[in-house]
C-alpha cells in the first residue's frame, strides 16, 4: 500500500461561494435512535460541492498507511488538506449559530472555541471507489492542550450520485462480529448521503457513537466527503482538581488494562490502598450480585442465557472453528452495575477500576463529566507467567478475592475453589476476547495521553512500586504547564526522574537535580493538605535558625493553578534516619539510633514555638477529625492494620472517633511546645556516625501537647524496628513518667488527621 499523501493546501480559495443564505435557511435536525448525532443541511450547495472535489482531485488522493496492528480499518483513499481561511471562514460562519445548540454538557463546562478556531483546519477529505469502506470504529479527536479540544465530529457529504455508501451507527456499541439475530443490541441506524448536508456528532464522552462508512456503488463516481472536527474551550480547572483529584461531582480513576493472569485482581488490591482509593473489580461484582439473587442479578442472568441461546442458534451447539461472539453485559447493563458500586462512595472518590471497561464503548463512559482518567496502566506480561499463576488462582470462599495457592491462608487449604474463568479451554476463549476487544483500549487510551506500560511480571510488590511510580510521572507530566515563571526558570536545567517521595496522599514531593550544586525537592500541596506557607514561615524563622539540627534552605513558596502550594528547598545532607534503622545489624547501633531520636525530639520541643503556627490543642484537633470524617477525606489506608487496630466502614471510625471524644475529655491539656509534626523516621538525616544533624519536611510544625509528635515517633520506630525498639525509645524519651493513655490517645486520633 502507498504512503499516505502529503499535507497539501491552495494558495487561493479553491471555492467561489455562492451569496450567504440567511441562518433560518438552515435546519439542525436530531438524528433518532443515535443521541447527540445532528444532520445540518445545507452548509453547502451542490455547486460549491463540486468545485471542492475538483480542487481535491487536482491535489490528489492516496491510500491511508494504518499504524494500528491487525487489518486496517479503512479500505479508501484520502487527502489531507489545509483548508484555505477563506474556506474555514465561511464554514465556521454558516455553522457556528447552529453548533451552539447543540448540549456537550455530558462531558463538562466546555463551549465553542472563538472566531475561526472553531473548525479543524486540517480536513480529511475521503474518496471511497467500489468496495472500498471504513470498517466500525470510533472516532477519537484532538487535544490541542488541557483547555482545548474537539469534542465533535463533522462527516460533509460533497455528492450522493451513488448507490448505497451510506453512513452506518451501532447505537447498542455492537460491532458486526458481535451482532447476532435477534440481539437488541444489534441496531443499526443508516444515513443517506446528500450532497452539501454536515452530519455532526460527539466523539467525546458518553454519546461517542460506534460508526462506520459503507462501500458505495460508485455510478457514475466515488463517493466523497469531508472529516473535520469541531473544537471547544473551557476554564482552566482549579490546580488542586487537576494534580490531586478533588473536582466536584468527579471520580478520579486508574483504569488496569492486561490478560488473564496479568495480575490485574492482586494491583487492584495494592495499588488502591497505597493510593487511598477504592477499588472496584468489575467481574467479582457480577459474581457478587448472581450470588445475591437481586432484581440486577436476575436480568444478567437472563441475558447471559438469551445470549447463550442465540449463540447457539447461530454457531450451534458447539463452538467449531468459528468464533462466537464474547458474551459481554450491554454496556447499559453494565453501567447500572458500575453506578450501584458507586453508590455509597461519594461523589469525588478515587477509583482503581479492574474490568471495566472491557471493550472501546464503555471508555466513553469514563469521559463524562463525573469522570477523570489519571491513567490507563496497561500490565504487561509474558505467556508463561500468565499460564504459571491461572493454574495456581484460588478464591477465598467468605470475600470471593483471588489469591495464589501460594498464599492460602492457614487452616483454608481445604477451603478455597476455582473460579470456572480459569480453566484451560476458559482461558482460551478469554485471550480471544483480549485481543479482539480490550487490547484496541490500549492504542485509545494512547491517543489520549493516559496509557502507560508497566512490565507485571516482577513480584506484586516490586509491580505497585512501578504503577505508582508511572502515576506520580502522569501527575509531574499535569504539574509542569501549571509552573509559574520564577519555579519553571529556577527548574529550567535540573533533571527528574518524576518520582512521587511523599507517602502523603495530599501532597506530591519531586526531587530535582540541577547541574551543579545541591539537588532541589519541590513539594505541592492542595488546599486541605499541607499548609507549605507555615513551612515556609518557620524556614525562615529565628526559631529554625537556633534549632541544634539544620533545616531545608527555602528556596520559594509559589502558586501552580490557583490553588496548589509549591515549596522548593534544598536537600539536606546526610541520610535518611529510615535507610539507617534498616541498615542497623546489631542492638547497640539500634540503642543508638533510638537514643538520638528522642534527643532530636526534645531539641525541638525545649525550643520556642513562633507565633502563627498550627494548633494542637486537643478540641481544635478532635473539631478537624470531625469535619475530616463528616466530608469522607479520612483515607481509609489509615486504618488498616499496619496503622493499629484494623477498622472497616464509616460507622467503625465514627464509634472510635466517639470513642476519642469521650476519652479527651479525662485528658488536661499537656504543656504546650514546639512540635515537629511529622517525627517518622524518613523525616530526619543522620551523619555517618548516626548523630541526628537534620529535620525535614516541616509543614505540620506547630504549638502542642509533646505527646503528638511521641506518638507518630512511636509507630515509626515499631514500624521500622520493632516492639522492643518503640519502647526503648519511649524509656529515652518519657522515663518513669510516660502517660500511656495520653500516648494511646494521640495515636488513635493521629489516624484521622494524616
Amino acid at each position: 500500500m502507498a504512503a499516505t499523501s502529503l499535507l497539501r493546501t491552495s494558495t487561493t480559495c479553491p471555492v467561489d461561494f455562492e451569496p450567504p443564505l440567511p441562518h433560518s435557511a438552515r435546519s439542525l435536525q436530531p438524528v433518532e435512535g443515535v443521541p447527540g448525532a445532528y444532520l445540518l443541511a445545507p452548509v453547502l450547495s451542490r455547486g460549491e460541492c463540486e468545485q471542492l472535489i475538483a480542487a481535491s482531485e487536482a491535489l490528489g488522493y492516496a491510500p491511508k498507511k494504518s499504524r494500528r496492528a491487525g487489518p486496517p480499518i479503512r479500505t479508501n483513499t484520502r487527502l489531507l488538506y489545509e483548508a484555505h481561511a477563506g474556506l474555514s471562514e465561511t464554514l465556521t460562519q454558516r455553522m457556528r449559530p447552529h453548533l451552539e445548540a447543540i448540549d456537550v454538557s455530558s462531558v463538562g463546562q466546555w463551549r465553542l472555541a472563538a472566531g475561526s478556531r472553531l473548525l479543524n483546519e486540517r480536513w480529511r477529505m475521503n474518496r471511497y471507489a467500489a468496495g472500498e469502506q471504513f470498517f466500525p470504529h470510533f472516532d477519537t479527536g484532538y487535544a490541542l492542550g488541557r483547555d482545548c479540544r474537539s469534542l465533535l465530529s463533522i462527516i460533509l457529504y460533497l455528492n450522493d450520485d451513488f448507490g448505497e455508501g451510506e453512513t452506518v451507527f451501532f447505537p447498542g456499541g455492537q460491532t458486526r462480529d458481535h451482532m447476532l439475530p435477534g440481539d437488541e443490541d444489534a441496531r443499526e441506524v443508516r444515513i443517506r448521503p446528500t450532497a452539501g448536508t454536515a452530519l455532526v456528532f460527539h466523539h467525546f464522552g458518553p454519546l461517542n457513537p460506534r460508526h462506520s462508512g459503507l462501500a458505495p456503488i460508485p455510478d457514475p463516481r466515488p463517493k466523497y466527503v469531508i472529516r473535520t472536527d469541531v473544537f471547544y474551550t473551557r476554564t482552566p480547572p482549579s490546580g488542586s482538581a487537576t494534580l490531586f483529584g478533588r473536582s466536584p461531582g468527579a471520580h478520579r480513576c486508574v483504569v488496569l488494562l492486561g490478560p488473564p493472569g496479568a495480575g490485574k485482581s492482586t494491583q487492584l488490591r495494592q495499588v488502591s490502598q497505597a493510593l487511598g482509593y477504592t477499588g472496584i473489580d468489575f467481574g467479582h461484582c457480577v459474581r457478587t450480585e448472581l450470588a445475591r439473587s437481586s432484581e440486577l442479578g436476575a436480568r444478567i442472568q437472563q441475558f447471559r442465557r438469551k445470549r447463550a441461546a442465540l449463540q447457539d442458534a447461530a454457531f450451534g451447539a458447539t463452538t467449531g472453528a468459528q468464533r462466537r461472539p464474547a458474551g459481554w453485559l450491554p454496556d447499559a447493563l453494565s453501567l447500572e452495575l458500575l453506578e450501584r458500586q458507586l453508590g455509597p462512595l461519594g461523589p469525588t472518590a478515587g477509583l482503581v477500576l479492574d474490568g471495566f471497561p472491557r471493550m472501546r464503548s464503555q471508555s466513553n463512559f469514563l469521559e463524562g463529566n463525573r469522570w477523570e482518567v489519571l491513567a490507563a496502566v496497561h500490565l504487561k506480561v509474558d505467556d508463561a507467567t500468565r499460564a504459571e499463576r491461572l493454574q495456581g488462582r484460588t478464591l477465598d470462599p467468605a470475600t470471593g478475592q483471588p489469591f495464589h495457592s501460594r498464599h492460602v491462608p492457614p487452616g483454608s487449604e481445604s477451603a478455597v475453589t476455582r473460579r470456572p474463568e480459569d480453566a484451560p479451554e476458559s482461558v482460551k476463549a478469554r485471550m480471544v476476547d483480549w485481543e479482539q476487544d480490550t487490547h484496541p483500549l490500549l492504542e485509545h487510551y494512547a491517543k489520549r495521553g493516559v496509557a502507560v506500560e508497566v512490565d507485571g511480571s516482577g513480584s506484586p510488590e516490586a509491580v505497585t512500586r512501578a504503577i505508582l511510580h508511572s502515576l506520580s510521572r502522569r501527575l509531574l507530566e499535569e504539574a509542569t504547564p501549571l509552573f509559574p515563571a520564577p519555579l519553571a526558570e529556577l527548574l529550567r536545567d535540573a533533571s527528574t526522574d518524576g518520582v512521587n517521595h511523599s507517602s502523603h496522599l495530599d501532597s506530591l514531593v519531586f526531587r530535582y537535580q540541577p547541574p551543579s550544586g545541591a539537588a532541589l525537592y519541590l513539594k505541592l500541596a492542595p488546599p486541605w493538605g499541607a499548609p507549605l506557607k507555615a513551612e515556609a514561615t518557620f524556614l525562615s524563622s529565628e526559631s529554625a535558625r537556633q534549632l541544634a539540627l539544620q533545616v531545608p534552605v527555602l528556596r520559594g513558596l509559589f502558586t501552580l493553578g490557583e490553588d496548589v502550594q509549591a515549596l522548593l528547598t534544598e536537600e539536606l545532607s546526610g541520610t535518611s534516619a529510615k535507610q539507617a534503622a534498616q541498615a542497623c545489624t546489631h542492638d547497640p547501633e539500634r540503642a543508638r539510633l533510638v537514643h538520638n531520636l528522642a534527643e532530636a525530639l526534645r531539641t525541638f520541643h525545649r525550643a520556642p514555638p513562633p507565633g502563627g503556627m498550627t494548633d494542637y490543642a486537643i478540641p481544635v484537633l478532635l473539631r478537624r477529625a470531625r469535619e475530616r470524617l463528616n466530608r469522607g477525606e479520612v483515607p481509609s489506608r489509615n486504618f488498616t492494620a499496619k496503622y493499629g487496630p484494623p477498622l472497616e466502614g464509616p460507622e467503625a471510625l465514627a464509634r472510635e472517633l466517639d470513642r476519642l471524644e469521650r476519652a479527651a475529655q479525662a485528658l488536661a491539656e499537656g504543656p504546650r511546645v514546639l512540635l515537629h509534626g511529622d517525627p517518622c523516621l524518613p523525616n530526619f538525616r543522620v551523619d555517618s556516625h548516626g548523630a541526628f544533624t537534620g529535620c525535614l519536611d516541616l509543614s505540620g510544625v506547630g504549638s502542642g501537647d509533646r505527646y503528638w509528635d511521641l506518638a507518630l515517633a512511636h509507630w515509626s520506630v515499631q514500624h521500622n524496628l520493632g516492639e522492643r525498639w518503640a519502647e526503648a525509645f519511649l524509656g529515652a524519651c518519657c522515663g518513669e513518667h510516660l502517660d500511656p493513655d495520653r500516648l494511646s490517645f494521640f495515636a488513635g486520633l493521629r489516624r484521622f488527621l494524616v
